[in-house]
């Protein structure tokens, strides 16, 4: 399989990377995108970060993902994919993790900004 994306880190638009388009879903000016050392760092939530690449029908996505314990014990995040822009719908993975609870794993739906889950771990 060819490979259509991989962040190098190596290439800047003033704080973001190059090559990913910011869907802005929150009311923060900043991005909550940027580039730290061989790293994305996403540093506040709302917003989706979306690597630009060709339209593909099937493809296979690897990725790396550490969480900072220091900047808070609970998190959560989303791996959007099959995510049509225009139309805000597809389909998600959604993790998360509290201090009162275990990590959770999610599958589901994205439809404008919303994650409906059709199964969880």
């Amino acid at each position: 399989m060819a490979t259509l994306f991989q962040e190098r880190f190596d290439c800047r638009k003033g704080d973001l990377p190059c090559g990913w388009l910011v869907e802005r879903n929150s009311d923060l000016t900043a991005s909550g995108l940027r580039l730290g050392s061989g790293c994305i760092e996403l540093l506040s939530a709302g917003n989706k970060f979306i690597p630009v690449i060709p339209d593909v029908r099937d493809c296979r996505i690897e990725f790396k993902v550490s969480i900072n314990y220091l900047m808070g014990r609970s998190f959560g995040f989303l791996v959007c994919f099959r995510y049509d822009v225009r139309r805000r719908v597809g389909s998600a993975v959604r993790i998360c993790c509290s201090e009162e609870s275990a990590l959770t794993i999610e599958v589901g739906r994205m439809v404008a900004n919303r994650f409906q889950a059709i199964a969880t771990n």
